[in-house]
Formats: C-alpha cells, sequence, structure tokens
C-alpha cells in the first residue's frame, strides 16, 4: 500500500502554513462586534445590548470602545455602580492605565452609588497610592479585603499592595479597621 502523493512535492510539517485560530475566532469576534454595534444604533435603549457589546470589546482589548458601550448603558440606568465602574475601568485600561478625571469621575460614582463596589475600592485604592495618600489606599483595600469572597481571584494582588503600600508609608496595617462587613 503506497501513502502519500508520489507526483507532489514535498510539504515538511513545519513549513506549512495554518491559520491562527486566535486570528480566525478574533475576525468572527470583530464581525459580531461590528453586527451588534449596527443593532445598537437602531435600538440604542437597549442596556443588555450596551453591556454584551461592551464586554464583547473587552474581549477584543478595543477597551476605549468598550469604555464608551458601558458609558451608553450607564445613560440608562445612572444608578447601577457597576456599570459606573466597568466605565472607569475600561476608561483606566484605554488610558494605559491611568487615572484621568474621567476615569477618576466614574470610579467615584459607583463608590458613591455602592460604598462596597469592589472595582471602585481597588482602583481607588491604586489612585491614592499613586498619589501617595497611602493611608487613603490602605483603607479601600482593607475594606476589601473584608468585603471580598474568600478565595476571590483579586485578593492575592490586593495584599501584596497592602503589603508594599504600607511599607512605603510607614504604616501599619493593622491600624486600619474595615468599614464593611461582608
Amino acid at each position: 500500500r503506497h501513502l502519500g502523493s508520489p507526483n507532489k512535492p514535498d510539504l515538511p510539517f513545519a513549513e506549512r502554513k495554518f491559520s491562527e485560530p486566535t486570528t480566525t475566532a478574533n475576525a468572527e469576534m470583530n464581525r459580531l462586534v461590528n453586527a451588534l454595534k449596527e443593532r445598537m444604533a437602531d435600538n440604542p435603549d437597549k442596556i443588555d445590548g450596551w453591556l454584551l457589546l461592551g464586554r464583547s470589546l473587552v474581549s477584543l482589548t478595543r477597551y476605549g470602545e468598550a469604555s464608551e458601550a458601558f458609558k451608553n448603558a450607564f445613560k440608562i440606568e445612572p444608578t447601577r455602580a457597576e456599570i459606573a465602574a466597568s466605565v472607569a475601568e475600561t476608561g483606566f485600561m484605554a488610558e494605559g492605565g491611568k487615572f484621568t478625571s474621567d476615569v477618576r469621575h466614574y470610579f467615584q460614582m459607583a463608590q458613591k452609588l455602592n460604598p462596597q463596589e469592589h472595582k471602585a475600592l481597588y482602583y481607588l485604592g491604586l489612585d491614592f497610592a499613586q498619589q501617595k495618600n497611602y493611608a487613603a489606599a490602605l483603607q479601600h483595600w482593607v475594606d476589601l479585603v473584608a468585603l471580598s469572597p474568600a478565595g476571590a481571584p483579586w485578593l492575592d494582588t490586593v495584599r501584596r499592595r497592602l503589603v508594599d503600600t504600607a511599607a512605603a508609608g510607614k504604616l501599619n496595617i493593622s491600624d486600619f479597621k474595615p468599614r464593611f462587613k461582608a
């Protein structure tokens, strides 16, 4: 029995060209996101569509557009802290990890709407730490640790930041008591 095609040129495995699954998946996701954007232009009052669009854009690392989608959702339901926090978080990522007045505004709005909003506590703590307001940063993060469910994926990061920030500010973490209970 013969295998292969003896009349065809060699095509070693290492030299074969394969389309990358992530590229194909991203192309399909971009197509779906663009279709959703068009639908949202026709149905701008559908909060679920804006939230889906925002999350989809995040998965494509299109953070600026995601922030705008979340802003549209927040305009529809301006009492939802988690949406304000998503506006701010994606805005922060779009700015390359920088706090702008817009980013701060939405994190502060999220915390005003829900003082226990996890993302707002984390990022406002980070903002305070960067401004060398170490006590305020520690308080936000102590609160976040107290509110977080056991095993929350962010806890290790927050605890590292607590230790580093306490050292930078020459503060004792145990001097800070949580303002909230889980």
